[in-house]
């Protein structure tokens, strides 16, 4: 288990209604001040303390992993999952790699992510000689702005991650999950999956984009889980607000939002909360 999160939850074990979160770096809220993201706004509106175990880099296995270690000690009365579509598997870039060469044969993955022939080149310079990419993304900014112009990162990164979701195995690997992650809280309705989208599908706006959504859905259904996707209010967010879809997200970003999106959230899955009485609430009847 992280050590960070074994020490945090040996100052908040013996806390009475506290909510617990489990996510990777968009619920980490990487690139926005900690009491700006949706953990932290949501222990305002709930009243109740939020502790944040999200880590970057983790996916279903590990929510599930985490949850059952601390699930005889620590009692929360409500899990929040933050659930993002390349929560699938711990090894994303193999998998791409692996389905797509099983679903367009010769076809090169590189080339269904990277279309742009400069920037699969680049790519390529940069996996096999010198990262350049990861310095130059964090030192500079002229560099992530001409990168906004090369390339559509956005659309690259939802397309290359919905390869996984083109895998029949993968509704039934995460139902799997769900089920496991459920078996270890004694209330039902204490566990919320919560599906944070991309920014190109809220650009898009497309049925076909949401594909990987409903595939999630379908899997709680069969694990008998709580799934809320809040996909149409942030649409209707964007609309009432006159905002980009880009503008809840951090700049050039497929996935972690800004502030704006992180308050955007905490709303959502509040009001969610809220009329659904998951959990009991002071002063909501």
């Amino acid at each position: 288990m992280n050590m960070v999160f074994g020490q945090a939850l040996a100052h908040v074990s013996v806390l009475q209604e506290h909510v617990l979160v489990l996510g990777d770096s968009v619920s980490v809220g990487i690139g926005v001040e900690a009491e700006q993201t949706y953990p932290s706004l949501l222990e305002d509106k709930l009243g109740k303390r939020v502790l944040n175990a999200s880590v970057t880099g983790y996916g279903i296995v590990d929510y599930a992993e985490v949850l059952g270690h601390i699930a005889g000690d620590f009692k929360p009365q409500l899990v929040i999952v933050g659930i993002c579509l390349n929560d699938v598997s711990p090894t994303s870039q193999v998998n791409i790699v692996t389905l797509a060469r099983k679903e367009d044969g010769e076809f090169s993955p590189d080339e269904r992510r990277y279309p742009n022939m400069l920037m699969r080149t680049l790519r390529y310079i940069n996996d096999n000689y010198v990262n350049f990419h990861s310095f130059l993304g964090l030192h500079s900014r002229t560099y992530v702005w001409l990168k906004s112009l090369a390339a559509d990162s956005a659309r690259d990164h939802f397309s290359a991650d919905r390869l996984y979701y083109r895998d029949p195995r993968t509704i039934e690997f995460l139902s799997s999950q769900f089920a496991k992650l459920k078996r270890t809280l004694t209330d039902e309705k204490a566990l919320l999956f919560v599906i944070l989208p991309y920014e190109y599908q809220l650009r898009t706006g497309s049925l076909e984009a949401l594909e990987p959504q409903n595939i999630i859905k379908e899997a709680g259904h069969r694990a008998g889980v709580t799934i809320y996707d809040p996909y149409e209010e942030l649409m209707e967010y964007l609309k009432v607000n006159r905002l980009h879809s880009r503008d809840i997200y951090l700049f050039n970003d497929p996935l972690h939002f800004n502030s704006v999106g992180h308050h955007a959230i905490a709303e959502l899955v509040y009001r969610y909360i809220r009329q659904r009485s998951i959990i009991h609430l002071k002063g909501v009847t």
